[in-house]
């Protein structure tokens, strides 16, 4: 009774209040942009891409409201730093804001992958405190402020063969989970997000090492499907509303509580199992050194109904993004 008595106290309303989402043209960033349009938000988005957010702002404006695109690259402080005073002197604020951006790397961690692990913390923890620093002050002048930050449960827990990716998002989870004590005092309430997979689209975006059409099908199966992976619609409803209530953590889906629990109570038994994991995914470590896009790895496989609902979410959230469409025909050198 108490928890839920202070939610309601901290709730914040969301109509007029301008939210700011990176990575906001595709995938969980664009169904978060909907969602907080359709809550009566005033909503910025911006990607690394110079057309993408703006085309996916002309999709908001087209559902009623008022959205605009930005390409900054989060990497960038200046360039975060100019969006953040763009973004206000348009519509204020901004009142919200959710770290989004992200990028994932696949394959298996080799002696020269300092560059891997630069890129993957450059783009979601520096993409991440970024924005947030950029925020704050303006936040602390109004009194109040809301910021999320997406993380994954590859940030609880580091699985084999996406270690760069899961040190960017437990730096970035640290992060979060630290300023919010922090900066309470100023009203300004931080909520860190903890997803489990979710099929919206992304996985065509992955950059797989050793280009192995193996290592991109693991992947693909595990987060385009239905079952094992939450709808993204969802994930942003939850997101929002743990936004709005201020809540400290935000884990989404049935695979994120339980390895949440599991690692906690068995920490030994959590590492021999991805130690089973590891050694039955593909061996990319001996592969060359070249990265593909998921997208010119798919295969058959990759392309059936097992991900009908990964394709589904790639139609829907990943229209905005470079690459080619879903229908074009597998490669004839495809397995």
């Amino acid at each position: 009774m108490a928890h839920r008595a202070l939610r309601r106290r901290r709730r914040s309303d969301l109509p007029g209040r301008t939210a700011l989402v990176t990575g906001g043209s595709a995938g969980l960033g664009l169904a978060l942009a909907r969602r907080f349009l359709d809550a009566g938000c005033r909503v910025a988005i911006c990607g690394r891409d110079e057309q993408a957010p703006e085309g996916a702002a002309g999709e908001l404006r087209a559902r009623g409201g008022e959205a605009a695109g930005f390409a900054c690259d989060v990497r960038d402080r200046g360039a975060v730093e100019a969006l953040v005073r763009d973004v206000a002197a348009r519509f204020g604020g901004p009142d919200l804001l959710v770290n989004n951006a992200g990028v994932i790397d696949l394959g298996e961690v080799t002696t020269d992958e300092h560059a891997t692990f630069a890129e993957m913390l450059d783009t979601m923890f520096w993409g991440v405190v970024n924005p947030t620093l950029a925020v704050l002050p303006g936040m602390r002048a109004r009194g109040e402020g809301r910021i999320a930050t997406v993380t994954s449960i590859g940030g609880r827990l580091s699985p084999p063969h996406l270690v760069p990716y899961a040190c960017a998002k437990h730096a970035a989870y640290a992060f979060s989970q630290g300023l919010r004590a922090e900066v309470a005092g100023d009203n300004i309430l931080l909520t860190t997000v903890v997803p489990g997979l979710m099929h919206t689209g992304s996985h065509r975006a992955v950059q797989v090492r050793g280009g192995r059409f193996a290592e991109y099908a693991w992947f693909a199966l595990a987060g385009a499907n239905a079952v094992t992976a939450t709808d993204p619609s969802h994930a942003a409803d939850r997101i929002v509303r743990g936004l709005q209530h201020g809540d400290a953590q935000v884990t989404i889906g049935f695979d994120a509580q339980v390895v949440t629990r599991l690692e906690g109570l068995a920490p030994a038994t959590t590492s021999r199992l991805l130690a089973l994991v590891g050694r039955a995914l593909p061996d990319t470590a001996t592969a060359p050194p070249q990265r593909q896009p998921g997208w010119a790895l798919e295969s058959p496989l990759t392309r059936s109904a097992l991900t009908r609902a990964g394709r589904e979410a790639a139609t829907d959230l990943q229209a905005h993004r470079e690459g080619p469409a879903l229908d074009e025909p597998d490669d004839p050198r495809r397995p």
